[in-house]
């Protein structure tokens, strides 16, 4: 949606879509109660993430820029599959506009409430930093070794972003 709708129509065009998000979430097995609650919090998740500059940066159209995109490569010897969830060229540090470096950034959702974020960021990246370079050894075989490869974490419930430059 961000691709035709400036930011404020972007968030207006999710709500006729919440039907249809319930409907899929009710189609898994989930109880109409929960399809409700899952939605509304879905809803201010994204509406908040929409609001926040960092999101916006990672969101905006650019040349190059794919989500939810597909890539098949040799890592370690080995073919991989992966799908990344955005990727796109910016400048060297967040925020930042240009082409100088390829970014990968993956979204993650998953993780309680009432976590603070400078004690949970360093653990999460431990956990999530393999798949990123994966992704990266990836994207390295396609662009060459002439651009940097950033990689990034952004956690929409927390309007969080953790990044580093990749190896290679």
């Amino acid at each position: 949606m961000r691709t035709i709708h400036d930011w404020d129509e972007a968030a207006t065009a999710l709500t006729p879509l919440l039907p249809r998000i319930k409907a899929h979430i009710r189609s898994i097995g989930i109880p109409r109660t929960d399809a409700n609650s899952i939605t509304a919090r879905a809803l201010e998740i994204a509406l908040r993430a929409s609001r926040d500059s960092t999101a916006r940066w990672i969101l905006s159209p650019r040349a190059g820029a794919a989500s939810e995109t597909a890539w098949t490569g040799l890592v370690a010897n080995a073919l991989r599959t992966v799908r990344v969830d955005r990727v796109f060229q910016a400048g060297l540090e967040p925020l930042w506009e240009g082409e100088e470096a390829w970014w990968i950034v993956d979204y993650k959702t998953a993780h309680a409430d009432d976590l603070d974020p400078a004690a949970a960021l360093p653990g999460l990246r431990t956990v999530f930093a393999p798949q990123l370079q994966t992704y990266a050894a990836i994207l390295r075989n396609i662009v060459g070794q002439g651009p940097s490869i950033r990689a990034g974490l952004y956690y929409p419930r927390m309007s969080k972003f953790d990044w580093w430059a990749t190896e290679g």
